[in-house]
C-alpha cells in the first residue's frame, strides 16, 4: 500500500474515533429515564425539610437556577427546600420530557397554593444531564403566574 493510501486510512480511522462519541448509542432506556425524571420532578416539588435527600440527589453540584429574577445555585435550592412548608403543590398539570442525547429537558406546569392561600401557576423548565451514569438537573427556570 502506498504512503498516500496509508495516510488516507489513518485519517479515516482518526475521524471515526473522534466522531464516535457524537454518534454513540444511547446508553439508557428512554421510557425508564422519563419515568425517573417525572417522578423526581414531583418529589422535588413536594420535598419538605425532612426529605432534603431528594434535592441533594437530583441537583448537580454546578446547578444554576433562575427563580424569581435571581440566579441561584445548589445551596440555595437546598435552602428553598428547607422553607418549602410555605407552599404545597396541589396538582401537576403536565410534565413533558424531551431527549437530546445525554441531555433531557423537562418542561411542565404545577398549580401551587402558597401559605397565604394564594394560588399560582408555576411553569418550569429543567435541564437534566446524564453524568457518570446519574441523571441530574444542571439548570432550571421557574416562572410563577397568578391564577
Amino acid at each position: 500500500m502506498s504512503k498516500a493510501g496509508r495516510t488516507a486510512i489513518a485519517v479515516l480511522l482518526f475521524s471515526l474515533v473522534i466522531a464516535a462519541p457524537a454518534h454513540a448509542a444511547v446508553r439508557y432506556n428512554r421510557a425508564q429515564t422519563e419515568r425517573y425524571i417525572v417522578s423526581s420532578e414531583r418529589e422535588w416539588s413536594s420535598s419538605n425539610p425532612h426529605e432534603l435527600a431528594v434535592v441533594r440527589r437530583i441537583i448537580a453540584d454546578d446547578f444554576v437556577w433562575l427563580l424569581d429574577g435571581k440566579i441561584l445555585g445548589k445551596v440555595d435550592a437546598i435552602r428553598e427546600a428547607m422553607r418549602s412548608n410555605r407552599t404545597s403543590v396541589e396538582h401537576f398539570s403536565y410534565v413533558r420530557v424531551r431527549f437530546f442525547g445525554d441531555t433531557a429537558i423537562a418542561q411542565g406546569q404545577a398549580i401551587v397554593t402558597r401559605q397565604n392561600g394564594a394560588t399560582i401557576r408555576n411553569l418550569f423548565m429543567d435541564t437534566w444531564m446524564l453524568r457518570s451514569g446519574t441523571w441530574q438537573i444542571v439548570a432550571a427556570t421557574d416562572i410563577d403566574l397568578k391564577e
